[in-house]
């Protein structure tokens, strides 16, 4: 299945992505800053053939557009 997470530099959003990339999920991890992702990613081993990144505000109404247009290309449906 294919995810799109928010936060996920941290907390629960982090858990989350570490969760559904190690149950074979794709996932879209997205936070405000993408340097935080990919130490995250880091720290957390996550597959990259499993994660990909997208920086998001999510209070961001046109930052969601092209979010989603980048889980389309990657995954296909989220």
């Amino acid at each position: 299945m294919n995810f799109l997470v928010t936060g996920a530099a941290g907390g629960i959003g982090a858990a989350l992505t570490t969760l559904l990339a190690r149950r074979g999920n794709n996932v879209l991890a997205t936070d405000l800053g993408r340097d935080a992702l990919e130490a995250r990613a880091r720290a957390e081993a996550w597959p990259a053939e499993r994660v990909r990144f997208a920086r998001l505000d999510v209070a961001d109404a046109a930052a969601w557009e092209v979010v989603f247009d980048e889980a389309e290309l990657a995954f296909g449906r989220v």
